[in-house]
């Protein structure tokens, strides 16, 4: 951040709460660098006697093979690449990623390879990789790898070839300051949410299905890139735990991979079984004392931190360590899903797909606690909170039970809880909202940044494309060559929420949630599973809210209104209804035949609008099954700030517009937009919505009504300029990702 920002920040706050935020910084860089120092001659991994040897309990079962066949041969493809450690993340492409690689670049941009490092047994390669200190233990955990495995460079931005210092105290690696290196790249790789899916190779290749490798292959790999990456990422060291949400989502899905295996069958070895614990108890400790917790803002970060405990918590035996994270974990799992969903289930981040992750993290975190059963009510009763070392207050001694409302069906005894009726009400309207703004092709409303971010993927939407498809498709491909052996490359669709919406009405029985194919789903399979099979039916139905006022209130339009018409045959009208969340600002009418979502409101976060774009009064709008309007997307974060911003400005979105002008303010961060549209919904009824902001100085309107026969698009201004056309960039259906060519700019008319 600038010091230009800092200080335009620090005068908003005010003197007073300035000076004590800035207080508060020093303490805790201070504190950081004291404990640095103090651990720079000590093993970073815990002690072999800190690790309880009560059984592991899982948190999952694999589903029954028949479910498994319903996606065999995209679980084979998916699984071939990965054992040839081969990964498509965040537009990369499927690329190999070792030592000494050689990357495709970024726009123009590649560094250099680093060195190749030749893997021995014996792991003396490791030296170059972990410090001196962690090098030993290192070594005794890669000599438990199996097989001719070759490393995996989990330090490396594999699309522009960056390479962050694995042996630097990960709160001293920067990022963001370099063009072109990307660091949620190799923190993507590390939240490992390919592994669970290996657990279903595993368990087909046990049942003899066609074509798969022998069992033994999946479960190697498993076991050999959990103890790869134990071997050369000691706790605090190195890029991946530069972010304490990561090392949260990496947990859970090493948790539930294991689960997964354990419960298909598998045995795992002595040796590998007490790195894994070990792993987890570390990942638990880190995670207790790098909450990214702050009294002002807490955001999905917080969040995953939270689940990535309680997986943690409900994996381990129980012990005083885990039943603290248990009971601190769901106190806070409440409070947060309160504070970060919006009364109508929206939330509270400005951005749909972040609302799909957040919701994702709330009812998988949620399902884990529920699944301890009744024989951890203890930890709820009485822990010891020291455990927690960050983070709010948590001197409580104990955390409140609820029995449930409403219709239960369970495996296991029914036993109160820890979340209040108005927890699963929120999770209800959370369903509800993931469904009101997913489009009748199954393509969720991309309003904010996309981030592609999910907590799971059991169930990967795929495509498969031929190479020149690929090519012909997206920018950035020309020179990409596919994995070997691989014709039909499977590319994963990042515009879905069919996971979040199925897995909620599995839990909540929300009129949304439904799973309509619950049955067959993977990632509901699972998910019932870690629940224990815990279901309420959920009897209030979740509100939608709608804002009805009379027509006399309804806005005129002047003459020099610009207007966009999109006709069809009559009869656009049938079945409209309307749904209006307020609390980010989305308005949704639908029919048997028009969908149309429209963005005005909060920028999100408090005001902070992090991951917010200046896109009031933006439009998706779909016809038969035609999308005539979309939303650009995002692109990417801090490599390309030039591009996060043209994709983040008012002239990539479909909106009222004044040339030279943004609505809201880019320049105070990469992850700031200041709100100066305050936009309004001033009319939702009978078919038309009609909304209002004033970031140009003078009121902007939009009004967009759907007739028997058009939908139809007015625009007005109410000071001297002209509204500008509308300059798309190319569209990006997912982190990393752009097609190549911008999508058709919709003509003006001069006749509503």
């Amino acid at each position: 951040m600038s010091l230009r920002v800092q200080v335009r920040r620090a005068l908003e706050l005010g003197p007073a709460e300035a000076a004590k935020r800035a207080a508060e910084m020093v303490n805790r860089d201070m504190t950081g660098l004291i404990e640095r120092l103090r651990n720079l001659k000590i093993p970073s991994r815990s002690s072999d006697c800190d690790v309880p040897n009560a059984p592991l309990r899982g948190v999952g079962e694999v589903p029954p093979v028949a479910t498994l066949r319903r996606r065999a041969e995209d679980i084979r493809l998916l699984s071939e690449c990965w054992l040839a450690h081969h990964f498509d993340l965040l537009g990369s492409g499927w690329t190999k990623v070792g030592y000494g690689v050689e990357c495709r670049g970024l726009e123009g941009i590649r560094f250099r390879p680093g060195a190749t490092v030749l893997a021995t047994s014996d792991g003396s390669w490791l030296k170059a990789v972990v410090r001196k200190v962690d090098l030993e233990e290192s070594r005794q955990i890669w000599a438990l790898i199996e097989g001719a495995y070759e490393p995996i460079d989990w330090q490396l931005d594999f699309k522009s070839g960056y390479r962050w210092r694995s042996k630097r105290p990960a709160s001293l690696l920067r990022y963001g300051d370099v063009e072109g290196a990307d660091v949620k790249v190799p923190w993507e790789l590390a939240r490992m949410q390919h592994l669970p899916v290996l657990a279903f190779a595993y368990a087909l290749a046990k049942a003899g299905e066609e074509d798969f490798r022998p069992p033994s292959s999946y479960l190697n790999e498993f076991r050999n890139q959990v103890l790869d990456f134990a071997a050369s990422n000691p706790p605090g060291y190195g890029v991946n735990w530069r972010c304490t949400m990561d090392a949260g989502i990496r947990i859970a899905n090493q948790a539930v991979a294991w689960s997964l295996f354990e419960s298909a069958g598998a045995q795992f070895d002595s040796g590998f079984e007490a790195v894994y614990r070990k792993s987890l108890l570390d990942h638990g400790r880190y995670i207790a004392a790098n909450l990214e917790w702050r009294r002002e803002l807490r955001s999905n970060h917080y969040l995953s931190d939270i689940v990535g405990l309680l997986f943690v918590a409900a994996h381990l035996p129980p012990s005083p360590e885990a039943d603290a994270w248990l009971a601190f974990g769901s106190r806070e799992l409440v409070s947060e899903i309160q504070l970060q969903f919006h009364e109508d289930g929206s939330n509270f981040e400005g951005s749909t797909a972040y609302h799909r992750l957040s919701g994702e993290l709330a009812l998988w975190g949620t399902a884990v606690v529920l699944g301890v059963g009744a024989e951890r009510q203890q930890a709820f009763k009485a822990f010891d909170p020291t455990h927690v070392t960050s983070g709010p207050d948590f001197a409580q001694s104990s955390i409140e039970l609820y029995s449930v409302s409403g219709e239960c069906v369970t495996d296991q005894e029914l036993h109160a809880t820890p979340f209040p009726d108005c927890h699963f009400s929120r999770l209800a309207r959370m369903v509800e909202f993931a469904r009101a703004i997913t489009r009748p092709d199954g393509a969720i409303v991309q309003f904010g940044d996309n981030d592609s971010g999910r907590l799971f993927k059991l169930e990967p939407k795929l495509q498969l494309l031929t190479t020149a498809e690929i090519r012909e498709r997206f920018a950035g491909f020309d020179d990409w060559i596919p994995p070997p052996g691989v014709n039909l490359t499977p590319v994963e669709d990042h515009l879905t929420s069919e996971e979040l919406i199925a897995c909620g009405g599995a839990l909540v029985g929300s009129s949304s949630g439904g799973a309509s194919n619950g049955r067959d789903s993977l990632a509901v399979n699972v998910f019932e599973s870690v629940s224990g099979r815990f279901r309420t039916g959920w009897l209030e139905k979740p509100s939608r809210s709608e804002p009805r006022v009379s027509a006399g209130d309804r806005p005129p339009i002047p003459a020099s209104a610009r207007t966009y018409r999109f006709e069809a045959d009559s009869g656009l009208r049938i079945g409209l209804e309307h749904l209006a969340f307020p609390g980010m600002g989305v308005y949704v009418m639908r029919s048997n035949r028009v969908f149309i979502a429209v963005r005005c409101g909060s920028v999100g976060q408090n005001g902070n609008g992090g991951h917010a774009h200046n896109d009031q009064l933006a439009i998706e709008l779909v016809i038969d099954g035609g999308v005539l309007l979309r939303d650009p997307g995002t692109y990417i974060y801090t490599p390309l700030v030039a591009r996060r911003n043209e994709y983040r400005s008012v002239r990539a979105h479909f909106v009222p517009r004044v040339d030279g002008r943004e609505p809201g303010e880019i320049s105070s961060g990469t992850f700031r937009l200041v709100d100066r549209a305050h936009a309004k919904c001033e009319f939702f009824s009978d078919g038309v919505f009609a909304g209002t902001h004033t970031g140009y100085g003078e009121a902007v309107w939009r009004q967009v009504e759907i007739s028997d026969e058009a939908v139809v698009v007015s625009d007005w201004y109410e000071g001297t300029e002209e509204l500008a056309s509308w300059e798309p960039p190319a569209f990006s259906p997912g982190y990393g990702l752009r097609l190549r060519e911008p999508d058709a700019v919709p003509m003006a008319s001069t006749e509503a």
